[in-house]
């Protein structure tokens, strides 16, 4: 879902622009002490997920710290670096105070967060199947959300969502999964729709070795 978003013609442009910051800025021992100053000793860069997930990390990071970097290339030690001469640090410089930039990189990650932090429950070390096919249906309603219901915004964004899900993810263990979560299904906020409760039904006949079993599956679904 990720690459697939990288795609688009602004995203993979903000995206490469981020990745020029963090290049920058760690490949120069001083430069990097002195962002970590700024920072309070946070990093723009964490341990490595997967490519695509690490550069929205790393994107989110430089738009928490875009005051501290701002600051950093404009503060008096900076200015009286040999580095703040340089042609690369002009650059750098230079794309940090560009508005448009940061527009996009707010947009990027405001689209993406709920998509990342799904994707790092499915790397991470905790069960997910439970917890993907809500997620994923929370996602698509905070991209909405963020485009404020404009359909030829999120829209484009949401097909590539499903396009992912549909044919690469979602199965009825997934419905399955989260229809058995207790924490999903008794959340005030949750709405059963049809295909997670056909999922449900689909994969819980396929467990069934018996006729039986069926008949007690049926009927003691509606009590839960």
């Amino acid at each position: 879902m990720l690459e697939d978003i990288s795609k688009r013609d602004w995203v993979g442009i903000v995206l490469e622009k981020a990745k020029s910051i963090t290049r920058y800025i760690y490949s120069h021992a001083w430069i990097l002490n002195t962002m970590r100053k700024v920072t309070g000793g946070r990093e723009l860069m964490r341990p490595r997920i997967t490519r695509f997930v690490d550069n929205y990390l790393i994107l989110r990071s430089i738009v928490i710290q875009e005051d501290n970097l701002k600051h950093m290339f404009s503060h008096s030690e900076w200015l009286s670096s040999i580095y703040s001469r340089h042609y690369d640090a002009q650059a750098i410089k230079s794309l940090l105070y560009l508005e448009r930039f940061w527009k996009s990189a707010r947009e990027a990650v405001s689209l993406t967060e709920s998509l990342v932090k799904i994707l790092r429950i499915v790397d991470g070390d905790m069960p997910a199947m439970g917890y993907i096919y809500e997620g994923i249906e929370r996602a698509k309603g905070a991209i909405k959300a963020y485009y404020k219901g404009i359909e030829e915004k999120y829209m484009p964004i949401w097909d590539i969502v499903d396009r992912r899900w549909n044919t690469q993810l979602q199965s009825p263990l997934h419905a399955a999964a989260a229809f058995l979560n207790p924490s999903i299904f008794y959340n005030p906020n949750f709405t059963i729709d049809l295909r997670m409760r056909n999922g449900f039904q689909e994969a819980m006949l396929k467990m069934a070795t018996t006729d039986k079993d069926k008949i007690e599956i049926t009927k003691e679904h509606p009590v839960y």
